[in-house]
């Protein structure tokens, strides 16, 4: 025998699972439920926003013939579902059905009767340009904020400003600028000229100076590079001149070398005459 709580049950696993109703599963002491069951032994429901009855749950019951007991301002067998966005936060859920509003109609509060700056099209107000809400009663201000205190329906505007929705400006002249900056250009044209012309001058010498700069950059290099080639040819020179005097150096020590042999060898055989000679006039003597 095993115990899960203070409920005895067998440990074959059709008793295990006899444990957990609902179509629950036992794994791990524990009852995994399948949706919308939940609890420990799947006998109560996943209310999102409410109370679950249980096992008290009977459709045909006179009080609990939903699975949950809603919280207020929520609905559905689970109280999963919102009475205000159900009626599109327009109207009042009541028994299931919506009570809209003023200028608004439909299952879901969805349709309006009313549209003051727009046309209606299949239950709604598409509005003018500058006019936004439900039924297109608030303005738009480009700049500044809606009279509300008044409630006139147009826009309080800043001095620069004019227009139903201040998308025009105050004052015109030469020296306004154009919509939506509106304000006045104190710069005179002539001032505004001589500044345009020393800030073309100014940009004219940089480009002028970067040229500069990069010609002097190259003709160093170009310098560089000649005086490398010039250092490399007088090494080269020096060394030729260097072996060729080596080499003048050698055939002059060879042309005497062979010189000198040149006398020895003619000594040499004068030597081997004379006495060659003598040996011959010996026997004539005696």
């Amino acid at each position: 025998m095993k115990f899960f709580g203070a409920v005895p049950i067998q440990s074959s696993n059709d008793d295990v699972n006899a444990y957990c109703r609902n179509g629950g599963i036992m794994a791990g002491h524990h009852c995994i439920c399948p949706y919308p069951y939940t609890g420990k032994r799947c006998l109560d429901f996943a209310c999102a926003h409410g109370i679950s009855v249980g096992i008290r749950y009977d459709p045909d019951s006179l009080f609990f013939n939903k699975p949950c007991i809603c919280d207020e301002d929520w609905s559905g067998d689970l109280c999963d579902i919102s009475r205000a966005n159900q009626c599109n936060d327009r109207g009042e859920l009541r028994n299931g059905q919506c009570y809209c509003i003023e200028h608004f109609f439909g299952p879901q509060c969805q349709y309006v009767s009313r549209c003051d700056h727009g046309k209606r099209k299949h239950g709604r107000c598409i509005c003018d340009t500058g006019w936004k809400g439900d039924y297109c009663q608030d303005i738009v201000c480009q700049h500044g904020y809606p009279d509300a205190e008044n409630k006139s329906g147009s826009c309080v505007c800043p001095a620069r400003f004019t227009g139903t929705h201040c998308d025009r400006c105050s004052q015109k002249g030469p020296k306004i600028r154009p919509y939506p900056e509106c304000n006045i250009d104190i710069l005179k044209s002539k001032a505004r000229l001589q500044r345009q012309e020393a800030e073309t001058q100014f940009r004219l010498r940089l480009i002028i100076m970067g040229v500069a700069i990069c010609l002097l950059l190259f003709l160093a290099l170009i310098m560089i590079f000649v005086n490398r080639r010039r250092i490399h040819k007088r090494k080269h020179s020096v060394t030729e001149n260097i072996r060729q005097r080596e080499f003048e150096i050698r055939k002059a020590i060879l042309e005497r070398a062979a010189l000198s042999t040149e006398n020895l060898v003619a000594q040499r055989m004068e030597k081997l005459e004379g006495e060659h000679a003598d040996q011959k006039e010996a026997p004539l003597e005696s």
